[in-house]
């Protein structure tokens, strides 16, 4: 038993190579597909980024927009516009000695307007770290070992 087992007879010498180009076509062909799946990923990453970009400056120009329109409203609304309107659609200034009020009962004027809470310890935000974050690597060690409890008797399951 100690022999070797001998093959009776030898391979063509054609059909050798055609293995071997088999052999190397294969690992040819496998190298491409990792590539091409890596090209497309690649691709997929690159395209994924481009409309991050695109994204971000058209974020940029419509906050741009924003704060231009904003400062045109606040132009429209101040006072001196405000006045010349009202004197180009016909309304005259009354001295203030000469005007006369009306109260109307149970009219209480339109509602302030409240943009932001006041300031206060409220707005700030909570300076605590959870517990898991102050846990010091031995306070961890411990209370973990700590919560194991073994059966009665030193057996382990």
């Amino acid at each position: 038993m100690a022999q070797k087992i001998i093959q009776a007879y030898n391979q063509a010498p054609w059909r050798i190579q055609v293995q071997q180009l088999g052999t190397f076509l294969l690992i040819i062909l496998a190298l491409g597909m990792i590539t091409g799946f890596y090209l497309f990923i690649s691709a997929q990453a690159a395209m994924a980024g481009l409309n991050i970009q695109d994204g971000e400056a058209r974020r940029e120009i419509l906050l741009r927009e924003i704060a231009s329109k904003k400062v045109e409203l606040g132009n429209l609304n101040s006072v001196e516009n405000m006045e010349k309107r009202a004197i180009a659609a016909g309304y005259k200034p009354v001295p203030a000695d000469t005007g006369m009020y009306v109260l109307v009962k149970g009219y209480t004027g339109q509602p302030p307007m409240n943009m932001a809470p006041p300031p206060g310890p409220d707005m700030l935000p909570d300076p605590r770290l959870k517990p898991e974050y102050t846990q010091s690597l031995w306070e961890f060690l411990f209370q973990t070992v700590n919560g194991l409890h073994l059966p009665s008797g030193g057996q382990t399951p």
